[in-house]
């Protein structure tokens, strides 16, 4: 079944799972999406604005890493970071 939700879902679909393993893939993905990003002002970075504490206090110690990585690429590239 999960493998099934792969190809359906978005980075910002599983941040939102309850499955640890689900976030985990949000996060790798919402990573890629933010190193990726050639604007800073894209419309995309701010879908995941009010999302981001939701990585840094992830209840699994292995999702909350990814989400720490996800959040540092988002804090480097997003304009609405506040830098």
């Amino acid at each position: 079944m999960f493998t099934s939700l792969v190809f359906t879902c978005t980075a910002y679909t599983f941040i939102l799972f309850q499955a640890w393993k689900a976030r985990l893939t949000g996060y790798e993905e919402a990573t890629k999406l933010f190193q990726t990003a050639d604007d800073p002002k894209n419309p995309e970075f701010s879908k995941y604005l009010g999302l981001i504490k939701k990585f840094v206090i992830d209840s699994n110690a292995v999702a909350q890493e990814k989400g720490l990585e996800a959040t540092l690429a988002y804090v480097e590239n997003a304009a609405a970071a506040g830098k």
